[in-house]
């Protein structure tokens, strides 16, 4: 099987598929209190515990979730997901810490940018 028909398939048949289970799935975790581990939602739309795979697929698998549920934020639901547990966003109290922590990545993003900027502005990488 060729790259491009294995990626055509993932695309097109599981990021539907999962898509769906992961919107099926957080009807039931709206809101934090009623929050879903991230451990159950990986093995609920894999049928695997994150343990019983290499990190390798681990990690491409978590990826993937990642990825989608960052596009149902655009156009569906609005998940959050916390180190170790995922909810459908309710109240104005987990809006205000979800907006927190946006603005602590700003300044941190900030930060970065600013040291990027040093570095080719004082020709720091000809020190390697």
């Amino acid at each position: 099987m060729s790259l491009n028909i294995h990626k055509k398939w993932f695309e097109e048949y599981s990021y539907r598929e999962i898509r769906h289970n992961i919107r099926v799935m957080m009807k039931h975790h709206i809101g934090k209190p009623n929050a879903i581990t991230s451990k159950e939602l990986f093995f609920k739309l894999y049928g695997m515990l994150p343990q019983d795979v290499d990190i390798y697929k681990f990690t491409f698998l978590w990826a993937v979730v990642k990825r989608i549920i960052a596009d149902m934020r655009k156009d569906d639901i609005f998940i959050v997901l916390e180190v170790n547990k995922a909810f459908v966003l309710q109240t104005k109290q987990e809006c205000v810490i979800f907006v927190k922590h946006l603005e602590n990545l700003r300044v941190g993003l900030r930060r970065l940018q600013t040291k990027a900027v040093d570095w080719v502005d004082k020709e720091k990488w000809k020190d390697v």
